[in-house]
């Protein structure tokens, strides 16, 4: 006979045991379900409202072994590109039959973070370790935000990227780490500058003076790769006396008046700020209107009427912020709903 306590063991096991409730059996079910956690608010905001990328980001982190809300939580999309957290990519690895172990160290006196990862089947450990000149040699030392607030957190989590990586490439598919991608600076093109209309009697603009500007294009345990190349700098012009009526721009076509047809909000992605600056103003039937503008290091321009807005980028010039925007209007304006600083 068997024993009734082992029977209610038993019984409790099977109760308690987690179940997957999203489980789609076909693209139909998925994107339904896409649809129905895009309206949620308690998904990250930067996937509400967009089914699309909530369907990607599932199959994203099913593929390196994620389940679906832990997908939602451990992806970060910096700049376009989706990333792990540092703690969601220890995940994947440590769910993993390959995984063996990890200890994680940090040496207060050479301010080193150490990882070591242990894979069954191989004898060597996988080693990697960053330190204060690592991130003072890549420019992140005392970097406003994280970097200033949790230096030893972000020491350790380069360390154990680096290590993941080089010991578990084929459990992460090629993730990055969503940490280590909100560092990097994107590449951007510079487009040819315009030359102005001017009198005949003016002379020629002098040409742009050419910079040097250094690159990081990989990071190591043992080092930082670099390269150079020139950059033009921006033509600097004297301004051309024009009538008063030439300089009153026409009213916006973008904004957050409620009497306007705004298009709805998307985005929310994280972009770095390189600049704010003020745009148009004038006078309308409503009064008198200002444009503030906001650049990111990656080429967009965006806009708004919203002054806190504004002061918001202007502080976070050079770092990361998470913009939520409306969809372009006909004449390509794209307006800021919402800015705020990552990481902080």
């Amino acid at each position: 006979m068997s024993n009734p306590e082992t029977q209610n063991e038993t019984a409790l096991a099977v109760q308690t045991a987690p179940t997957a409730f999203l489980a789609p059996r076909n693209i139909a079910e998925a994107l339904e379900a896409a649809s129905v956690l895009a309206k949620s608010s308690l998904i990250p905001q930067s996937f509400q409202g967009k089914p699309a990328d909530v369907l990607v980001a599932l199959q994203y982190g099913a593929e390196v072994g994620l389940k679906p809300m832990a997908s939602l939580r451990g992806i970060a999309v910096v700049n376009g590109k989706p990333g792990l957290y540092g703690d969601a990519l220890l995940a994947v690895v440590q769910r993993s039959s390959l995984y063996a172990g990890h200890v994680e160290t940090f040496d207060e006196q050479t301010q080193t973070a150490t990882a070591t990862f242990q894979r069954k089947g191989v004898e060597t450990a996988f080693v990697a370790t960053f330190s204060q000149a690592d991130a003072e040699k890549a420019g992140l030392w005392r970097k406003a935000g994280p970097w200033t607030n949790y230096p030893k957190r972000m020491l350790a989590l380069r360390a154990r990227a680096f290590a993941l990586r080089n010991g578990f490439a084929d459990v992460l598919g090629g993730a990055d780490m969503a940490e280590e991608l909100m560092d990097y600076i994107p590449a951007t093109v510079i487009p040819a500058a315009v030359e102005m209309p001017r009198r005949k009697s003016e002379a020629a603009p002098a040409p742009a003076p050419v910079l040097e500007a250094e690159v990081v294009t990989s990071e190591g345990p043992h080092g930082t790769t670099t390269a150079s190349g020139p950059v033009a700098a921006a033509p600097v012009r004297e301004p051309v006396n024009t009538p008063e009526s030439a300089n009153t721009p026409a009213e916006p076509t973008f904004t957050d008046d409620p009497g306007h047809d705004a298009p709805p909000a998307k985005d929310g992605s994280v972009f770095v700020i390189k600049s704010a600056s003020l745009g148009a103003k004038g006078e309308s039937k409503r009064g008198p209107w200002q444009v503030f503008n906001v650049f990111t290091l990656d080429g967009k321009k965006f806009g708004t009427f919203s002054e806190t807005i504004y002061q918001k980028a202007l502080a976070l010039v050079g770092k990361a912020a998470r913009i939520t925007a409306n969809e372009p209007n006909a004449k390509g304006n794209v307006e800021i709903v919402s800015l705020e600083a990552v990481g902080e």
